[in-house]
């Protein structure tokens, strides 16, 4: 998956709540920066033992259960074929004890002239959830997308059962404007966020926290 679509990294810092992965509290950045190909056995590797509901959650019908690196390949090279441009990240956790990959997520962009995009694919690595990493980390995509790439409006989303998603993306200032029922009879919110003149994405207190 082409590095070069990615741009620059962001990195913010937060203190994260306590959580489930032994690492002490402390100041830790979290980085956004190019998704890179050996990334993907760590997203494969996340996906082991999780069954397809977990896989259908951050993927939607995109995935199919199980994962494997070549699904994300296959899927990455059909969307490009399609014309969409497609910008893959990782997101890191750095800190006093070294940087390490907590999840990953992609910015599609929609329609012409692209001034708009959808947050797709966003997961937080099991092991990471309930720290505080996941509306950070969506709040410093968000304003590398407003800021690096121009974008006026950036979308998402996700299943209405999925009320610990639909929190984070709140929390980061995404607002519910739709929802739709699926063939399958499951229902979706869609959110969005629209890029404020002369603000930042950051909601305050994620600046706070940033800063």
């Amino acid at each position: 998956m082409p590095s070069r679509n990615a741009g620059p990294a962001s990195r913010n810092k937060i203190n994260p709540r306590p959580g489930n992965s032994g690492e002490r509290l402390g100041v830790m950045r979290i980085e956004i920066s190019p998704f890179e190909s050996g990334d993907i056995e760590t997203v494969v590797d996340w996906n082991r033992g999780t069954g397809s509901e977990f896989l259908s959650q951050w993927a939607g019908t995109g995935y199919s259960y199980p994962l494997t690196r070549d699904q994300i390949w296959q899927k990455m090279s059909r969307l490009k074929e399609e014309g969409s441009i497609v910008r893959l990240f990782r997101i890191d956790a750095d800190s006093e004890t070294g940087k390490r990959m907590i999840g990953t997520v992609e910015l599609n962009e929609m329609g012409m002239p692209r001034k708009s995009a959808m947050v797709c694919r966003f997961l937080i690595s099991p092991r990471e959830r309930g720290m505080g990493y996941g509306t950070i980390a969506l709040s410093s995509l968000t304003d590398l997308a407003f800021s690096d790439y121009n974008y006026k409006m950036l979308r998402l989303k996700v299943f209405v059962y999925n009320k610990p998603a639909i929190r984070c993306y709140e929390k980061a200032g995404y607002k519910i404007v739709g929802q739709e029922i699926w063939t399958n009879g499951l229902s979706i919110y869609e959110m969005e966020i629209k890029k404020k003149p002369g603000n930042r994405a950051f909601p305050f207190w994620c600046r706070a926290l940033a800063e």
